[in-house]
């Protein structure tokens, strides 16, 4: 069951990208209840981290937001010293505040995205953090800055290829 974990949380991205997000959260919900069932030590297995994340995500695409910031605080505080889990965490408790019009709490969570996406080196995803603050500083009024992180991204993006 450990592995089956391992690979949905790999998978999440997958099914966000192609609009699945009804799979998506039936799939990581089954498999991390299944997870828990057979293994009292399994709440606190950090492979749980990247399928909550992604569960986070999906369940707030679905407009579930207290359930998605609920995983989502359930992710971060099981990311522990994992730089790059701590900034997916992060991120997914930006994007479940951010839709449920939290953009102050938003700001926050991605700001420590952009922290630990850039301290893990994963450039993309600090492209990402960098465009979705903006967006919640846009959302909350704060445009000079929004616009800084948007060309921020932008930059990233096009540096990359990523246009």
């Amino acid at each position: 069951m450990r592995e089956a974990v391992v690979t949905a949380g790999a998978l999440w991205r997958y099914w966000y990208l192609r609009g699945w997000w009804s799979e998506g959260r039936d799939v990581l919900t089954q498999l991390l209840a299944e997870h828990l069932a057979g293994d009292e030590d399994a709440h606190a297995d950090p492979v749980r981290v990247p399928a909550l994340v992604g569960l986070a995500v999906l369940l707030a695409r679905h407009g579930d937001y207290p359930a998605a910031a609920r995983t989502a605080a359930t992710a971060d505080a099981m990311s522990g010293t994992d730089t790059a889990a701590d900034g997916d965490a992060a991120f997914a408790c930006g994007l479940a505040a951010s839709l449920a019009v939290g953009y102050d709490t938003a700001c926050n969570h991605y700001l420590r995205a952009l922290d630990r996406h850039q301290r893990a080196g994963e450039i993309d995803l600090v492209g990402d953090a960098s465009n979705y603050l903006g967006y919640a500083l846009w959302r909350g009024g704060r445009h000079a800055q929004a616009r800084e992180r948007f060309d921020a991204a932008r930059e990233l993006f096009v540096a990359r290829g990523n246009t």
